[in-house]
């Protein structure tokens, strides 16, 4: 169920970059570097993208109510759909490999700093989150 509640919030936070998740994938697809595992890391990261969201936020109460109604000892089916399928692409944004630092041309280099430390933002407020992370299992009445 930590999973899930995880899965909950990374979506609900992702929910309004959506659009731009989608212009990504499709631009990134097309691509190719003269690197085959680099293209593979950007393909698989970009895929990692399209999956998380294509997902349906999971219906946390009802799955908590479910598996509480099991005396906790059983996980409902929505929760064993999803939480697996989270984790498997639960990917960070911006999250870039390192040979492609290598290849940023002199008048990208800006750009991709200025990306670096707007993604730098979004990977603090995602730590920050953890707090809530907390404050939801124990209101739901769950702790890992």
């Amino acid at each position: 169920m930590s999973n899930e509640v995880i899965g909950a919030m990374v979506l609900a936070g992702g929910h309004s970059n959506v659009n731009a998740i989608h212009a990504f994938v499709r631009v990134v697809r097309r691509m190719r570097w003269s690197s085959r595992p680099l293209t593979r890391g950007i393909q698989s990261y970009a895929g990692s993208l399209r999956i998380l969201a294509g997902l349906a936020p999971p219906h946390l109460c009802d799955d908590v109510k479910a598996c509480a109604a099991g005396g906790f000892k059983t996980l409902p089916p929505s929760t064993t759909h999803f939480a697996p399928l989270f984790m498997a692409h639960r990917v960070s944004g911006g999250e870039q490999p390192a040979r492609l630092r290598a290849l940023e041309q002199p008048a990208t280099r800006a750009l991709a700093r200025r990306a670096a430390r707007l993604e730098q933002g979004i990977a603090d407020f995602e730590a920050r989150a953890v707090e809530d992370w907390g404050d939801i299992m124990d209101t739901i009445g769950l702790w890992p």
